[in-house]
């Protein structure tokens, strides 16, 4: 039940990533890149469907 909620699997997925990076950064950090060039993609295309 707690990854039929995707705001829960969000928490999750975060926690273990930033746990992650924590224990092995050199691994982590690509990942958390990926994830931080995807939000910024997300937050863009969501301002960019107010304007249009």
């Amino acid at each position: 039940e707690l990854l039929s909620c995707y705001w829960c699997t969000g928490v999750w997925i975060s926690t273990a990533v930033v746990v992650g990076f924590l224990f092995y950064p050199t691994i982590f950090l690509p990942i958390m890149l990926v994830f931080a060039v995807a939000g910024l993609a997300a937050i863009l295309e969501s301002i960019l469907q107010l304007w249009l």
